[in-house]
């Protein structure tokens, strides 16, 4: 209910203090799809994003190709918003990392 309707707009909200992502509120749902700019990431497509990710930085999120939406990523939003926090941190310092 509200506590998850809270981490959804916590996880936008650092989502879209990036310059390598933007998110919009889901209607209804506890799953995160922002887009990734992988055109300025020195990765291919979202499963590459995907897997360096986990390597990386021990983050692991969806592939948004898996569910129709290629240049996304899936942010489970049901951890607490401290974990939510490091982990769009990590996405984050990644991309940075990353950047072309």
């Amino acid at each position: 209910g509200a506590e998850i309707k809270k981490r959804v707009y916590f996880t936008v909200k650092e989502v879209n203090k990036s310059e390598h992502m933007h998110a919009t509120l889901p209607s209804g749902a506890f799953y995160v799809f922002p887009t990734v700019m992988l055109g300025k990431l020195d990765t291919k497509d979202d499963k590459e994003f995907v897997q360096k990710l986990l390597l990386e930085k021990f983050v692991q999120v969806t592939r948004g190709s898996g569910f129709g939406m290629p240049g996304h990523i899936r942010i489970v939003a049901l951890p607490p918003t401290d974990v939510l926090g490091e982990a769009i941190e990590r996405i984050n310092a990644f991309c940075n990392e990353h950047a072309r």
